[in-house]
């Protein structure tokens, strides 16, 4: 069954993604009024933790952490739970006592925590605060009571880890490098690095200065690809300088003076000489500083175990990356290019960038850029790009198109058409999220399609910013104080909302969509529960055709699931019915009168609407008194959209149990239907009908016919021929009388069972001779009939049918026994003496009874008919035979036509005997009487 083209995917609006968690993250913390300026998302490679940075435009960085991130990692709902360390009674801020995933509990010393004097920590009850500046003692109430943390759907909790105090003016940008343990965050026009987990361990880019945007690499790239084309070469590229280095090693920010370093200071544990392949991350970050883009590695690396440090008059070991607050960054490579970059996404060895004016594209192998296309100069919105990792595609967003492109720059597929110009993009594979001042629309990514539409509850207008984790299973949106989390619902799910809601062709096309992405059987399993589950949905609906249609193109449903729908026909096969409930969103089956009932009572209550029924609505209008009719009505429907379903199955590859029901069940639905030829054509094709089970069904329905031809199918020739016989001699049938006769004959020409057929043409040769005789002479049978036996039958018949057997033995069957050659001549002699007797009258009258008599022309023998028994034909075979044949008794046939006209007969036996006096005196006297 395909999709119509009126019903394309997204038609219904289905719930792809929902609202997890709608928050106000900063209401209650002890911070003057702000607004969120930016933010990143990240999954911890070590936990699959989801974590969520948040920065504000006065220059507060928070780290949040999703507690539920299972239904959309795959992980599960226990190792979530303990991942994000909240317990689900939880429902605000969660306490800062738990150890969450590698977040050290309230009473671990973190990171630069240890080395901050008192004065410059708070614990608060769900928050560690980390800062520059000493916090007023004024700042203490506890942000449990004020912070509002909404989670909609019960479970999944938006929990506050860590608040980092950067400065008083607006961080600019996030970029999450999660292989590196980074946190890269753009501040006063620098870029400066942090611990994912513990917003300590600050250290800073140099040459940095005046940054404008940041791109993290897709993922951690091979040994191959640095060397490739990004580490140092002698020989250098136009528009690449080799400036490969260390980064710096003093200050912080210039002005406060930390116990951090810059990147690959000198200290005294030397970073240099370890490997980095000792349980280390690599991280690759694009900054685009004024008129060139700089390329760096990060790396995360442990010290080695059990190297002792101090700090603060602390003595403590390291025991794993959790605790890590050490980062090698070297500096790779200086691309050119272009002063004025906004926004910018790294593509394999392609930077894709946007300015006010233009998209532009450059390599990092050439060192060259080259612009994509321009922008209209009075554009009144920003640039905005977004990377597609899975199909290694960016989209450039123009107006309210959205362009994909792939890492040459080239676009790959027709642009999307968005119903607004969107403030922010994201994407959560296979759909694309576009966010326009709180309203969100989700596009499918493939065929454009809108799929989606909702509100964000209490957005305001502004600017709207959007991210998601790296396989975009949870996309956050932020905007001014508020925090929306989407999480897409499993595809499990949103099939059966769409079933719910009677959505069936959308219900389909998604799930066909999900095996055509990939041909794993989980995915090809569910589209035929889909089927199954739509097929029962639409069948309690009263809709029996589509409900077969979709019951076809179920590879699981089991024919035998339907069996309960009409259980009297199928009781011998209960014990065969499968015990499946799928998804449980159908009813358990029931007889089908009570399916229509039912589905008459939700018509009444208004629960369902008839679907082109204009004769049942008419019907339904007249009140109870039409009731029987309606249910009459609809089950004829039932019984045939079933009948159609059964003859497709019944051609499959069944268990032989199985295959019994099948045809036992459509036979009888036939016979209910009064559908005598489809019963015909099923009875006399090979089938599986269980004699027993239908013979009485078949009586009762009057369908006599189709159960000789069961009978016959099944081997039961004599059953058969007592079927045949007892309509041949039922006036009442018409023609039926006719072909049943033709059936008998039919049978008995084939049959060499000789007491059998002896039986029967008894009957048959009262009722039509000519097919009696063509059964007499049947060359179908392997065996001839005994003669004798047959001679025996006709003894008391027509002589003229004995003397056509007799004809056909000696003559067209070649016997050569004397004893039949006799007869023969016997019979042919009494004929012949029997036609002189007659006069012209008798003969006349013997003539018109003979043309009542029907035969084929092609039955022409000169003892087919009547009005051929004339005294010449008759004298004229027995002579021929007389003289041709030597095996017959000429003495007694002489005796029985001695002293009559048969002369030349009389001769010709004379001769035989050898009295060739007797013949010459024959002819003598002949001759007298001639003359």
């Amino acid at each position: 069954m395909e999709l119509s083209p009126e019903h394309p995917i997204g038609v219904s609006g289905r719930d792809a993604v929902r609202v997890a968690v709608d928050a106000m993250p900063l209401k209650g913390l002890p911070i003057p009024a702000c607004s969120i300026q930016a933010i990143a998302v990240a999954r911890l490679v070590s936990s699959g933790t989801v974590v969520v940075y948040v920065g504000t435009d006065n220059g507060h960085l928070l780290l949040f952490t999703l507690s539920d991130p299972a239904s959309s990692s795959g992980v599960s709902k226990a190792a979530a739970d303990q991942a994000s360390g909240s317990p689900l009674s939880v429902s605000r801020v969660a306490s800062s006592g738990a150890s969450v995933s590698g977040f050290p509990s309230r009473s671990q010393t973190v990171g630069v925590a240890a080395q901050l004097k008192e004065e410059e920590i708070k614990s608060y009850n769900g928050e560690e605060v980390q800062t520059r500046f000493p916090i007023q003692q004024g700042g203490t109430e506890n942000p449990a009571q004020e912070s509002e943390f909404k989670s909609v759907d019960g479970g999944t909790k938006l929990v506050l880890r860590r608040r980092m105090i950067m400065g008083k003016t607006p961080i600019q940008a996030l970029c999450a490098l999660p292989e590196a343990r980074r946190i890269a965050i753009l501040f006063e026009g620098q870029v400066c690095l942090l611990d994912m987990k513990t917003l300590g361990a600050m250290e800073m880019l140099s040459g940095t200065k005046g940054a404008s945007a940041l791109a993290q690499a897709m993922s951690a790239p091979s040994p191959a690809f640095g060397g490739s084309y990004l580490d140092a070469q002698k020989q250098v590229e136009p528009g690449l300088s080799n400036s490969e280095e260390k980064l710096g090693s003093t200050g912080f920010m210039g002005k406060f003076s930390l116990p951090f370093g810059r990147l690959g200071s000198q200290s005294e544990l030397s970073l240099s000489n370890l490997s980095a392949t000792q349980g280390a991350g690599l991280s690759r970050l694009a900054v685009a500083v004024r008129k060139k883009i700089l390329i760096y590695e990060v790396r995360a690396v442990d010290s080695p175990p059990q190297a002792e440090k101090n700090f603060g008059g602390l003595r403590r070991f390291d025991t794993g990356w959790d605790n890590a607050t050490t980062t090698s960054a070297t500096k790779l490579r200086e691309v050119s290019g272009i002063d004025g970059i906004v926004t910018m996404v790294w593509l394999e060895k392609t930077i894709i960038a946007g300015t006010h004016e233009e998209y532009l594209l450059f390599s990092l192998v050439s060192g060259q850029g080259t612009p994509i296309f321009s922008l209209p100069s009075d554009l009144p919105y920003p640039p905005l790009l977004k990377l597609f990792p899975k199909d290694l595609e960016v989209l450039l967003a123009v107006d309210k198109a959205g362009i994909v492109v792939n890492a040459e720059g080239q676009p790959t597929a027709g642009s999307l058409n968005f119903a607004v110009v969107p403030d922010a993009v994201g994407q959560t594979p296979p759909y694309v999220v576009v966010v326009k001042q709180g309203h969100t629309e989700l596009y499918h990514r493939n065929t454009g399609a809108k799929i989606q539409s909702l509100e964000l509850a209490g957005a305001g207008v502004g600017r709207f910013l959007v991210a998601e984790d790296d396989g975009g299973t949870l996309v956050v949106i932020a905007s001014g104080v508020k925090v929306w989390c989407l999480q897409q619902v499993s595809l499990d799910d949103q099939v059966r909302d769409l079933l719910k809601q009677r959505q069936f062709n959308e219900a389909v096309g998604l799930a066909q969509e999900a095996v055509a992405e990939g041909s794993d059987s989980a995915a090809k399993e569910r589209l035929a529960i889909v089927h199954a589950e739509a097929g029962f949905l639409l069948l309690f609906d009263l809709q029996f055709e589509l409900a077969m249609d979709h019951f076809l193109l179920s590879d699981i449903l089991q024919p035998t699931e339907l069996f309960p729908f009409f259980p009297s026909f199928t009781t011998r096969w209960r014990t065969l019915i499968p015990r499946k409930r799928y998804w449980g969103l159908h009813p358990p089956q029931q007889p089908m009168t009570t399916v229509i009932e039912s589905g008459l009572w939700a018509v009444q209550s208004g629960l369902l609407v008839l679907v082109n029924d204009q004769k049942v609505s008419s019907l339904l209008a007249q009140g109870p008194s039409a009731k029987a009719t309606i249910i009459d009505h609809y089950l004829g429907i039932a019984m045939q959209s079933f009948v159609r379903y059964l003859k497709v199955v019944r051609e499959r590859d069944l268990d032989a149990e199985v295959k019994d029901g099948v045809d036992t069940l459509l036979l009888k639905l036939y016979a209910e239907l009064d559908q005598t030829e489809e019963l015909k054509q099923l009875a006399s094709s090979p089938n599986n009908c269980v004699l027993e089970e239908v013979e009485s069904a078949l009586e009762a329905a009057g369908q006599l016919h189709p159960l000789a031809l069961l009978y016959e199918t099944k081997g039961m020739l004599s059953l058969a021929l007592q079927v045949w016989q007892t309509l041949a001699h039922d006036a009442r049938v018409g023609d039926s009388q006719v072909v049943a006769v033709g059936e008998a004959a039919r049978l008995l020409e084939i049959s060499s069972d000789s007491a059998l057929v002896l039986q029967h043409l008894q009957w048959l040769l009262h009722l039509d001779e000519r097919l009696a005789f063509s059964v007499l002479t049947s060359a179908k049978r392997s065996q001839s009939l005994p003669p004798g036996d047959v001679l025996a039958l006709l003894s008391d018949e027509d002589g003229l049918l004995r003397l056509r057997y007799l004809q056909w033995l000696v003559e067209e069957n070649g016997c050569d026994v004397a004893m039949y050659h006799t007869k023969f001549a016997l019979a042919l002699a009494k004929a012949a003496l029997e036609t002189v007797s007659l006069s012209p009258v008798e003969l006349g009258s013997e003539e018109k009874r003979s043309t009542g008599h029907k035969s084929s022309p092609k039955d022409q023998h000169p003892l087919t008919r009547r009005t051929s028994l004339n005294h010449d034909v008759i004298r004229s075979m027995l002579q021929t035979f007389l003289a041709a044949s030597d095996n017959y008794e000429a003495g007694e046939v002489l005796s029985l036509i001695q002293g009559s006209d048969l002369w030349r007969e009389q001769v010709t036996l004379h001769q035989k005997l050898g009295d060739e006096t007797a013949a010459l005196q024959i002819l003598a006297l002949a001759y007298c009487i001639v003359v």
